[in-house]
């Protein structure tokens, strides 16, 4: 009798196990599934805990942006005076600037009106141990290692805004090319690239929410320039998708027969881009459509996890990425055009069906920005390229607008 009670519970302890051991591995696949989906998805960051109040100090900080020369009378003239008059109002509003700190690593002496020039301060403040506050951090510097200073200041948190491009510098961005390689290799880091004051609002609201809302582990880089010779973007109604990296700024003629090419560009670029299709209308009747591109960063990456997340998930339902969603999977020509080196447009390149050109600092002329002409110029090679037009077009934009190379002299 021992004995089958004995072998009874033997059965029941390996049915047990058994039963466990399923389980576990059940709950281990579903856990790794999950990890999968949240990884593949571009639109769900990973996220950070959001301390108590936390909240309230990012609704405060988002009023204000409201506020800070929203309407189109009022709206400052570049992105640089769209950010100082984002921290004046942030400075002057008891509520905000007790829920949000401002570094001003820009400036010197009264100018900073008693923001720290320094986010180690900070740490030691009684408050950043009961509420993560949301972080505005400017600063000038054109090398990598001006940055990483800042950032191991904020343990890699908050909104890091860069003036360098206002000072003046050989270099077409004012920083460092290396400094642009740097930060679209860091997966951390969400760089941007305004043309117009509109377009930093808009960033500055989303990374904002993203941030200290929403919890992303991140940091969001903008660049700053102080031209306002961008068109205004503020009747746009589609500046507020700034943040998602890119938006149309002009449709297609639909009188023009032969198009439409599709011109990008971001900050400072922009309006040569603007400049370009209105060449390509008025000289070459050709049709196209703008895209401003504040960050071709953020295409590449969310272009690449949804084709990674397709792969991985051949009987889901397709995902479709930003730049598909705006610029199709057919269509003309892509024309993407930066101030920095042209790999940093080049990035979206992969995830595009049609045929695509990168342009950048060093495309035309070493160290120095494409002009409008060199747009044309490449819209219509790619055109013929197609065969929408014949290769003659090219040859005749490169003597009209003295692009031709002379060749050297030979040795007598």
């Amino acid at each position: 009798m021992s004995r089958r009670l004995a072998l009874r519970l033997k059965l029941i302890a390996i049915t047990i196990v058994t039963y466990n051991c399923k389980c576990n591995r059940n709950l281990k696949n579903d856990t790794l599934q999950s990890s999968n989906e949240d990884a593949m998805n571009p639109r769900k960051a990973p996220s950070a805990p959001k301390p108590p109040g936390a909240s309230n100090a990012i609704a405060a900080c988002l009023r204000e942006l409201d506020d800070a020369g929203m309407t189109r009378e009022a709206r400052p003239g570049s992105p640089l005076r769209m950010a100082h008059s984002i921290v004046r109002t942030l400075a002057a509003d008891a509520m905000a600037s007790e829920r949000a700190w401002v570094v001003r690593a820009d400036i010197d002496g009264p100018e900073r009106q008693g923001a720290p020039a320094s986010a180690w301060p900070l740490r030691y403040m009684a408050s950043s141990h009961r509420l993560e506050r949301p972080l505005i951090y400017m600063l000038n510097t054109e090398s990598r290692a001006g940055l990483k200073s800042a950032f191991q200041e904020t343990s890699g948190r908050g909104l890091f805004l860069n003036t360098a491009q206002s000072a003046g510098s050989r270099w077409p961005k004012g920083v460092r090319p290396e400094l642009a390689l740097w930060l679209a290799d860091d997966s951390s880091c969400m760089p941007y690239d305004p043309a117009t004051a509109g377009e930093v609002a808009a960033i500055m609201r989303g990374a904002l929410h993203a941030l200290y809302v929403e919890g992303e582990a991140a940091y969001y880089y903008i660049a700053l320039h102080d031209d306002g010779t961008a068109e205004d973007t503020s009747a746009s109604a589609s500046l507020n998708e700034a943040y998602t990296g890119m938006y149309q700024l002009r449709r297609e003629s639909r009188r023009l027969t032969v198009g439409p090419v599709r011109l990008l560009g971001a900050g400072m670029a922009l309006p040569r881009v603007i400049r370009a299709a209105e060449m390509l209308q008025q000289e070459w009747h050709v049709g196209s459509e703008v895209w401003s591109c504040p960050s071709y960063t953020r295409l590449a990456r969310e272009g690449a996890q949804v084709a990674q997340w397709n792969t991985l998930n051949p009987l889901a339902p397709r995902r479709i990425s930003r730049l598909a969603h705006c610029l199709g999977e057919g269509g003309g020509p892509v024309i993407a055009v930066t101030d920095y080196e042209r790999h940093v447009a080049a990035g979206i390149g992969a995830w595009l069906a049609p045929p695509f050109v990168a342009l950048g600092a060093g495309s035309q002329q070493r160290d120095v920005p494409v002009s409008a002409e060199w747009i044309v110029l490449h819209a219509l090679k790619a055109l013929a390229g197609e065969g929408r037009l014949p290769m003659r077009s090219v040859t005749d934009a490169l003597h009209r607008y003295g692009l031709a190379q002379k060749r050297p002299p030979r040795d007598s």
